[in-house]
């Protein structure tokens, strides 16, 4: 398995959580892209929530290892999973428009992935920002995503298998590359993503769901994946 590997894929994710809108219901379109840095949780979930408050997101969150934020059309998750003294690093940026999710990934991944080092002399990012008070309000059409993640003592192949068992169980269309540590699965209204990370020990496993119901999808995948 490459555990540096870059993926640049359509997709969603990430822990507990979940983002609503008042978009029109309709399946989303997502991007991801992942690879590994010589980094640290720190500097990966800074370097994210510097980014969304740079480019004035209506808001920007950062918990633990993870931010995420959204602006007009668009919502964006940014991972960071521990591994081989570094970071795995997953950006996913999901959208009504499938060309503004994957422009606003590439963004993102360039930022977090390649741009400045924070030092000890660079001003602090806020772990919590928004402008739910704009006048005028701000359009908020960026699509519902729900996520959630964990780490469980298994090979990546169980992972992968569990991961497309699931999404046939839930009558989804399954779609995984040979060696990808990443399975999708899909309807007319949903969209998921199961996402295996190799980590001391086991796998770190993100299940992602945008679209109609997501919040049900990612539940049920997540409770059979994570058994």
């Amino acid at each position: 398995m490459k555990k540096h590997q870059l993926l640049t894929t359509a997709l969603v994710i990430l822990s507990g959580f979940g983002m609503t809108s008042s978009a029109l219901a309709q399946r989303p379109a997502m991007h991801l892209g992942s690879d590994w840095r010589a980094m640290s949780v720190a500097d990966c979930t800074y370097k994210a929530m510097n980014f969304m408050e740079r480019e004035r997101f209506i808001n920007g969150t950062k918990t633990g290892n993870q931010a995420w934020g959204f602006n007009e059309k668009t919502i964006v998750l940014v991972y960071c999973t521990p591994q081989n003294n570094g970071v795995y690093i997953s950006v996913v940026a999901a959208s009504h428009d499938s060309g503004e999710a994957e422009r606003m990934r590439n963004r993102v991944r360039e930022y977090v992935f390649n741009e400045f080092r924070p030092t000890p002399e660079t001003p602090p990012a806020p772990d919590f920002f928004d402008e739910f008070d704009a006048t005028p309000p701000r359009a908020r059409n960026y699509p519902a995503m729900h996520w959630g993640s964990d780490s469980r003592p298994r090979t990546f192949e169980a992972c992968i298998s569990d991961a497309k068992s699931a999404m046939r169980i839930k009558d989804l269309q399954v779609t995984a590359s040979s060696g990808s540590s990443v399975v999708w699965g899909s309807n007319a209204d949903v969209i998921v993503l199961v996402q295996c990370i190799a980590v001391d020990n086991g796998v770190r496993i993100l299940v992602a769901a945008a679209g109609q119901n997501a919040e049900r999808y990612r539940n049920d995948i997540r409770e059979f994946v994570f058994k």
